[in-house]
């Protein structure tokens, strides 16, 4: 959220330029400093592949929201008008991700500390672009985008165990997957998948969505790392 306002802030600086040939160069941070050590950690933890990485605050997201949706082009603008509830946060995003869920009470999450964000992510270590080539060519698949929610908790193991009633609608769970390292994951098709991962003092999700496969391509085990991991 705080990349908008400096984009805002630079673009104001930029038009007064053009108008006072003069007037001296103002450097601009394009994200603003993170204060917060947990945020910091929270945005460590999540890497640098994600194509879009926000952090969203339940205490100033009352104050944000209009003016981000005045900045916002359609159809983002509109998706924004269900979000004035923190509540719904996560029930939002999960169905942007095309997952459907109930809107849960979620009382052991932590909202006193902001929401974690990092979507997008090409479950690739090459060179951009190089994916859209060598998997169609040579698998005849392509990945799906790896999303992950870092959700604060004041009692992780119990927020988890929310989360996985709240998810077991989507049906039962895929015990061989990350066994030990995640507390649930389903299966969202061939290829995706969603877990629901333990830590210290947050509840992490892990989202796979969007993979394009032939029936069965996950059968062999060759193809396993192309599911993607935690």
């Amino acid at each position: 959220m705080s990349r908008v306002r400096s984009s805002v802030v630079l673009a104001a600086l930029l038009t007064g330029a053009c108008e006072r040939a003069a007037a001296p160069v103002v450097e601009v941070p394009t994200v603003a400093p993170v204060d917060d050590p947990w945020t910091a950690r929270a945005l460590a933890s999540m890497g640098e592949r994600a194509a879009f990485v926000a952090v969203v605050h339940p205490r100033r997201w009352a104050a944000l929201q209009p003016r981000l949706r005045s900045l916002l082009p359609e159809p983002l603008a509109t998706y924004l008008k269900g979000s004035e509830d923190p509540a719904r946060w996560p029930e939002l995003v999960l169905a942007a991700l095309d997952v459907a869920t109930t809107a849960p009470a979620l009382a052991s999450w932590d909202r006193t500390r902001p929401l974690v964000l990092a979507l997008a992510e090409v479950p690739h270590d090459g060179p951009p672009g190089t994916i859209a080539a060598g998997f169609p060519l040579h698998l005849r698949a392509l990945p799906g985008l790896r999303h992950q929610i870092l959700v604060p908790a004041t009692d992780p193991a119990a927020l988890a165990a929310e989360l996985g009633q709240q998810f077991g609608a989507l049906g039962p769970t895929v015990a061989t997957r990350f066994a030990g390292r995640a507390v649930g994951v389903w299966a969202l098709g061939e290829g995706d998948w969603l877990a629901v991962v333990l830590e210290a003092d947050a509840v992490r999700l892990v989202v796979v969505r969007g993979t394009l496969a032939p029936e069965g391509f996950f059968a062999d085990p060759a193809h396993a790392a192309l599911r993607g991991g935690l």
